[in-house]
């Protein structure tokens, strides 16, 4: 039953209404066993509200939620981690061992665990830990994270609002991402029919020398993108600096894929007990979609809420949803739904105005940057020569009052030339913002004027033509 369909929800009608009859259809839910440190059940900092997310995989899997030393890992389908940053010995060998006996992994790993971040104490922000942790299974499935460092992209790179020279502005942020279809893997059943994929700080995946799996991306980067040392953004991130200082690196980075092959155990660690039914090698091939980021799954990071009616909805403005729902799905074997998720997004961006944005914003703030310095320079001069000790009775020489004067005006000179770059910003989607409304306000009214004249002209021409005829 439908208590109430929401008009914000028209894009997602036929798959909610697939969805309802497909859990009728098939009651007994996969197993999903969830080990991790990513608050999915909420944190104190919101109020407990677990992610939406998590009751997407609710409605669809038996979720259950492992705590604690894992001793054996049994009767699960898929295994999720979670950004697992504080495992012991005893569970990674647990895992090394579901692996070996042919289970399957989504594994969520962040260099830079945004969405785990204490507002107390911002600069304790989880991050490579979970890599260190999980190292000895990432070495033994021939994969690798960058541990210190996130990916920015030029292209993908979201805007938000920062202080720049004093000013609020509205700029791009190189870590977080807005990744579209060009960025996802058009032949796979997971990433195939997403539209947008939200990313905050994001690593990237390479392959280990000599390993014996393979990757094949789902995620990617564009090739306008550079890797950025985590330390730069953890605490106070300076998007104009970030924009100023990058250069691309000229290949896209992979930042979720899908790892299969054979894979080999390394053994149980000194101090656990392996057991009778130790595996040395996996009785099937490696199954795991490993994404470099965890944030995806937090509400912030691709819902938006809305009032209606005194009740608040998620509307999604991104895939990070349908994205690891497919994933569980794919991994599970279960794949009825995956083709109708990531069909409809109710947020539709003005691309051409996007990339005018993005063109100005490389173009004019490096520049900037250059400017805000040289005025900061300036000014300490200024207020150098100021504090200077008086000498012989003269509080200021006059080649010092000189000095100043001249260093007043270079200022002046260098904010003018700083208010010129900073309008050069927004003069081209100015312009387009006039032409359009040009267009909306004259054009189209002159265009419609004119098509009413011609079909009076043609009437009036065809009863002039028919009229001796009816004489």
């Amino acid at each position: 039953m439908i208590g109430y369909l929401a008009p914000e929800r028209a894009n997602f009608l036929e798959y909610d209404l697939t969805r309802m009859v497909y859990e009728l259809a098939n009651p007994a839910k996969p197993v999903v066993a969830v080990l991790g440190d990513l608050p999915l059940m909420g944190s104190q900092f919101n109020r407990f509200q677990p992610f939406a997310v998590l009751e997407a995989m609710f409605q669809f899997f038996d979720v259950r939620f492992l705590g604690g030393e894992q001793d054996r890992i049994d009767d699960v389908q898929v295994l999720l981690l979670a950004q697992p940053q504080s495992l012991d010995e005893a569970s990674l060998y647990a895992i090394d061992q579901f692996v070996m006996r042919g289970g399957r992994v989504l594994a969520f790993v962040d260099p830079l665990a945004e969405s785990m971040q204490n507002p107390q104490d911002p600069i304790a922000v989880a991050g490579g830990q979970a890599i260190e942790t999980l190292e000895p299974l990432l070495a033994a499935w021939g994969v690798t994270l960058t541990r210190d460092q996130v990916i920015g992209d030029q292209r993908a790179a979201q805007r938000v609002s920062a202080m720049v020279g004093g000013r609020q502005a509205v700029l791009d942020y190189l870590p977080w991402l807005a990744l579209g279809q060009p960025n996802f893997a058009s032949d796979d059943i997971v990433t195939g029919e997403l539209q947008r994929l939200h990313l905050n700080s994001a690593g990237a995946i390479e392959a280990r020398e000599g390993a014996t799996t393979s990757i094949e991306p789902l995620v990617v980067s564009s090739p306008a993108a550079m890797a950025i040392e985590t330390a730069t953004i953890s605490v106070m991130p300076d998007p104009a600096r970030l924009i100023a200082d990058f250069v691309p690196a000229g290949d896209p980075f992979v930042l979720a894929a899908r790892i299969t092959g054979p894979v080999r155990s390394d053994g149980a660690p000194d101090g656990v007990e392996t057991g009778a039914e130790h595996l040395a090698e996996a009785t099937a091939p490696l199954n795991l979609i490993l994404v470099a980021n965890a944030d995806l799954l937090a509400d912030a990071t691709w819902l938006r809420q809305q009032d209606l009616l005194g009740q608040q909805i998620a509307i999604p403005i991104a895939n990070n949803g349908d994205f690891a729902i497919n994933a569980l799905d794919n991994l599970a074997g279960s794949e009825g739904l995956i083709n109708l998720r990531g069909r409809g997004l109710t947020d539709r961006p003005f691309e051409v105005v996007r990339a005018m944005e993005q063109e100005a914003e490389f173009r004019f703030r490096a520049k900037e940057q250059e400017l805000l310095a040289r005025i900061e320079e300036t000014q300490s001069k200024i207020r150098q020569l100021q504090n200077e000790e008086p000498q012989a009775g003269v509080i200021l020489t006059a080649a010092q009052q000189e000095a100043i004067e001249d260093f007043r005006a270079q200022m002046i000179d260098l904010r003018q030339e700083l208010r010129g770059v900073q309008r050069s910003l927004r003069e081209d989607v100015e312009r387009l913002s006039t032409w359009v409304k040009m267009i909306n306000i004259w054009a189209v009214p002159v265009v419609l004027a004119l098509i009413a004249l011609v079909v009076a002209w043609w009437r009036r021409a065809h009863a002039t033509s028919a009229a001796p005829h009816a004489g």
